[in-house]
């Protein structure tokens, strides 16, 4: 049995604000149906994601030649999925056209999509580029990472794990706001939005994930804000100043930071 009407997606589409071509293949194909509702209504994830989730079904359909979601999954369905769902994320790492992060988050969105409708993958066998990060200075080994941040705030440790994993730089993650972050199954995902001020223009966007580990002492430091007595709120930074709920200094006093305890680690 069904667990919704096609009624109730027409609710959902209505009710979350969707637009574009998220919005048309909603409507019209039951293979989407099931994912935003397993997304938006199970999962309760947010159209932001389901919107991005749904770029990398778009890649996918068009990598097949097939009309629409429906045609596409009928094709999966009649193949052997993991061969195919792996010669398509090869196809988008050769073509050196797209980020490691990008061809991340096209393989979750296809991931989910083919979840949602319960197609088997084995998908510890799909190949995907690892994500460089790039920073001013030497990246450390898990064991040195382990010995700086023994040494820092709560905060600064989230900070860094967030850079680390996520490759974000430092004038954009101080810029985050907690509806920039959203968990995600066992990672976490940051969205960075374009706009005055910001090195990306109005009207783009890119999201980045952050590991479990990142994850976890993220959630930590959350809490930690919350028992100060914090009220964070879609719009609250999500890394404030230490003594205030506010956003903290210029990008230059974390770069110095850094520098500050990989000294006390021994590390300089």
């Amino acid at each position: 049995m069904k667990e919704f009407t096609q009624r109730d997606i027409e609710r959902l589409v209505e009710e979350k604000g969707f637009w574009g071509f998220q919005r048309d293949w909603t409507l019209r194909y039951h293979s989407i149906q099931n994912m935003a509702w397993r997304m938006m209504v199970r999962e309760a994830h947010s159209f932001h994601t389901f919107r991005r989730f749904m770029e990398g079904v778009k890649h996918f359909v068009e990598f097949l030649g097939a009309s629409d979601p429906d045609d596409a999954l009928e094709r999966v369905r009649r193949g052997n999925a993991t061969e195919i769902i792996d010669k398509f994320i090869g196809k988008l790492t050769a073509s050196g056209l797209y980020r490691p992060t990008t061809i991340k988050s096209i393989y979750y969105g296809v991931k989910k999509w083919l979840d949602s409708n319960k197609v088997k993958v084995d998908w510890d066998y799909i190949a995907r580029p690892k994500v460089a990060v790039k920073l001013k200075d030497r990246i450390p080994s898990k064991e040195e990472l382990r010995r700086i941040l023994n040494f820092a705030h709560i905060r600064d440790k989230a900070l860094f794990m967030v850079m680390l994993s996520s490759g974000l730089r430092v004038g954009t993650a101080m810029r985050l706001r907690l509806k920039d972050y959203e968990p995600y199954e066992d990672l976490g995902i940051i969205h960075v939005e374009g706009g005055e001020g910001k090195k990306l223009s109005e009207g783009f966007w890119y999201w980045t994930f952050i590991t479990p580990e990142a994850r976890k002492v993220l959630e930590q430091y959350l809490e930690w804000r919350r028992m100060r007595g914090d009220k964070l709120a879609p719009e609250s930074p999500l890394f404030a100043r230490i003594d205030a709920e506010k956003p903290f200094g210029y990008s230059a006093n974390v770069t110095k930071q850094w520098r500050r305890l990989l000294q006390k680690a021994g590390l300089s």
